[in-house]
């Protein structure tokens, strides 16, 4: 049993549900000794300082923190969680018959991962939308390939190499860069939307994609605003 529950821990770890890194939240140290199960705190697997010799679950400072739950019975409702349709709300039912928990622990398991990811949109919200009644956003359409010595694209491959110099990251030769076809849209809550054309912009073929400045996101607002003002006088 214990065996089953180290092979879930390591998979949850592995997928990001948990976390193999962890401070004390006795003596903030960073040293544990091996995770292993232990009958008299309970179920789950637990940690133990090397500095003040204090247990600690492996669910402290994850979404989980507080939840009496079995790692192996953790994993599997993970597993079937993200079986659930994006568009709905998850099927507290559905995720109990196909684990076989009670329905307790898996509405308690359902309740701590919404509130995760409803403090990530949030966080996620507050950086990418513009305040007041204004929302604005920006997505990748595409994502193209071109040669490094492509005739077409070389401004935007010297403008990608010398951004990399300036941040001070190594520019090996690249063979292939990837360029980004990207459009920003700006909202008025209950009224029209602005869609603008975002210039190409290349970057490193392994390299996330471009972050939007804040200097393209208020050329977008001042194409919402034109194009708000021509419908006006359309409209007048």
């Amino acid at each position: 049993m214990a065996d089953d529950q180290s092979l879930a821990y390591k998979e949850l770890a592995r997928l990001r549900w948990l976390c193999e890194k962890a401070c004390c939240r006795s003596c903030s140290g960073c040293s544990f000794t091996p995770v292993h199960a232990n009958p008299t705190r309970g179920a789950g697997l637990f940690r133990r300082c090397k500095g003040c010799s204090q247990f600690q679950s492996v669910l402290v400072g994850t979404c989980f923190e507080g939840l009496r739950i079995d790692i192996g019975e953790l994993y599997r409702l993970a597993l079937e969680y993200v079986k659930q349709p994006l568009t709905q709300s998850p099927n507290v039912l559905a995720l109990q018959r196909a684990c076989g928990g009670s329905r307790t622990q898996t509405e308690h398991f359902v309740s701590c991962v919404l509130a995760a990811e409803v403090a990530e949109g949030r966080r996620r919200n507050a950086r990418m939308s513009c305040r007041g009644a204004l929302e604005g956003d920006a997505h990748r359409l595409r994502k193209l390939f071109v040669s490094e010595r492509n005739p077409h694209f070389q401004d935007l491959i010297f403008q990608a190499r010398r951004n990399r110099v300036n941040s001070g990251k190594q520019t090996p030769v690249q063979a292939v860069w990837a360029v980004h076809v990207r459009i920003a849209g700006l909202v008025h809550r209950g009224g029209k939307i602005a869609i603008a054309e975002l210039p190409l912009k290349a970057v490193a073929k392994k390299a996330p994609p471009p972050v939007e400045s804040c200097l393209t996101l208020l050329l977008v607002v001042l194409v919402f605003f034109l194009f708000v003002s021509h419908l006006v006088r359309n409209e007048t």
